[in-house]
């Protein structure tokens, strides 16, 4: 039965419930509504959309161009390629540190030509990932506030970033100390006398021995490590040398966020100059102001822009960008070197009144060529739908949402699970294979641990990270403080996150994995209809008048 429409009685009443149309083409009398046309909403009835109401030609220009913004601004509301392009990061890390370090890979490269050896930094550079890292938090972080620029939020982000941060060290440290006390790190030295690429790590495990970890002095470890020219953890924990560096870089995004608020017609000016300050003073902050940069020409739709523009414009910002990226990278030995000769370590005064460079480098300084070959790399994905598209396959994604325990953890597991495959395929009584073949399944095994692990840091510390700082910011912001209140707030939250609520949640993520084979068998199982519909039979349904 169709749809029958009210009276003109009931249609003249103000009272009376408004029926809004389809659309401009939809007939008076509507046809049978199926329940699977309710089901995936196609049927049924929205409200027009409405013009808001101005009066003066500032407002309705300011509806413009608020509207533009929103429509050209749309692609970035998805950042999940962002996530990818930081599991890879990680990735590349992980492959730094097991390439570098213990297969000798300079050695190595030099056995299959200079052209290849070139191009296999796109995948061991590690100080590349630690620049794209930084830029990327700069562009995360920066189009957060973009979205919602309010002053709450940005105190908000301001006080839970340090939990963000500092409780994963911890969590790792506290990993590492476990290790040493179940003995993990003891097949160290055996897998070095069997393979001598593994004397590093032998030699590191040595002089852990001479300073073993304690369970509070890791934790006061991971304070320290925050502080301007505080401690740093040695091996296993090298990499947490860049998360001091990234909470000063966070508070740097924060604070140039607010300013260029305030300024907001002149932003880009006061970004520009804080990058060519950062810049010439060779600090790391250039990474967090540059992501800052890449967020607001985003959120502002310059790239959705670029995107939409002819071919003859994007297309050669494109092949420049990739050349950009591939010549700092892989740093080729005629124009790499002179790029960065005359990019940094450039002093205003040397003493004498004159300009020259500084001598002098250290492995931890930041480097221009890496800042090259992240601004390129991201600008161009911004610019690349296919690209991005590339980075949000679910693996990808996956490797971005543990990359903070992967990249924390790697030297760990490298030390202890790597020493146990090391002993078991170079042990004098292993069967024979070629080298290749041995450093491959070494490599893919400790990974597939890695990410293992890396999975169950995510559940626990990482979003503990989370949780405390969400509940800090709860916390702080309610202005009664009284006893009641407080305790009532503290065993609510060890609730949520008692071991009975964790198990839970991992129960629950991990249900659909257990039910793939049920509900596959009750797909089969369902009739469908030759154009793929489930074969019901339509429901007509009567909307009565209001009388």
């Amino acid at each position: 039965m169709a749809v029958v429409p009210p009276s003109p009685a009931v249609a003249d009443n103000d009272e009376a419930p408004k029926v809004f149309p389809l659309s401009s083409h939809t007939p008076a009398r509507l046809s049978p509504i199926s329940v699977i046309d309710i089901e995936r909403g196609i049927m049924l009835p929205s409200p027009p959309p409405t013009t808001p109401k101005t009066t003066s030609l500032e407002e309705r220009t300011a509806v413009a161009t608020t509207q533009k913004t929103k429509s050209l601004s749309a692609p970035t509301a998805k950042l999940d390629y962002l996530e990818g392009l930081r599991g890879i990061a990680a990735w590349i890390v992980v492959t730094h540190h097991f390439a570098y370090e213990n297969l000798l890979f300079k050695d190595t490269v030099a056995d299959w030509g200079e052209f290849i050896g070139y191009f296999a930094n796109l995948f061991v550079h590690g100080k590349f990932a630690v620049s794209l890292f930084f830029v990327l938090s700069g562009r995360v972080l920066g189009i957060g506030y973009l979205k919602s620029p309010s002053a709450q939020r940005l105190a908000s982000a301001f006080l839970r970033r340090p939990f963000r941060l500092i409780i994963p060290v911890i969590g790792a440290l506290w990993v590492h100390w476990f290790m040493y006390r179940v003995g993990a790190y003891e097949p160290a030295g055996t897998a070095a006398s069997y393979w001598g690429n593994w004397l590093g790590v032998r030699y590191s495990i040595d002089r852990i021995k001479e300073n073993p970890p304690s369970f509070i002095g890791q934790f006061l470890l991971g304070l320290t490590t925050f502080l301007p020219r505080g401690k740093l953890p040695a091996f296993p924990n090298d990499p947490t040398w860049t998360l001091g560096l990234e909470l000063q870089g966070s508070f740097v995004v924060f604070v140039l966020s607010l300013v260029a608020k305030s300024y907001h017609h002149h932003r880009y000016i006061i970004q520009v100059l804080f990058i060519l300050w950062s810049f010439w003073t060779q600090s790391w902050n250039v990474s967090f102001a540059t992501g800052l940069l890449l967020a607001d020409l985003a959120h502002s739709g310059y790239f959705a822009r670029i995107r939409k523009a002819s071919w003859w414009i994007h297309y050669p910002l494109r092949i420049i960008l990739a050349f950009i990226f591939i010549v700092t990278v892989c740093y080729f030995p005629v124009i790499s070197p002179e790029i960065a000769a005359y990019s940094v370590r450039w002093s205003l005064d040397l003493g004498n009144a004159k300009i020259g460079m500084l001598p002098g480098w250290n492995w931890d300084m930041w480097d221009p060529l890496t800042y090259f070959a992240a601004f390129a790399l991201l600008t161009l994905m911004e610019i690349t739908p296919s690209m991005q598209r590339v980075f949000q396959i679910p693996p990808i994604r996956f490797l971005g949402k543990v990359s903070f325990g992967l990249y924390l953890l790697h030297m760990t597991v490298y030390a202890t699970f790597g020493s146990i495959m090391i002993i078991a395929l170079y042990n004098p009584n292993a069967a024979i294979m070629p080298e290749w073949l041995k450093l491959t399944i070494v490599y893919f095994t400790t990974l597939a641990v890695m990410i293992a692990l890396s999975y169950v840091f995510h559940l626990t510390f990482d979003n503990w990270s989370m949780t405390a700082g969400f509940s800090m910011h709860q916390l702080l912001s309610d202005p009664d403080w009284s006893r009641a209140k407080v305790r009532t707030y503290a065993i609510a939250l060890l609730k949520r996150n008692s071991p009975r609520a964790w198990m839970r949640r991992v129960r629950n993520k991990m249900r659909p994995m257990f039910n793939f084979r049920r509900r596959k068998q009750h797909q089969e199982q369902t009739p469908l209809s030759p154009g793929g519909q489930l074969d019901v039979e339509p429901i007509d349904i009567h909307i009565p008048s209001r009388q």
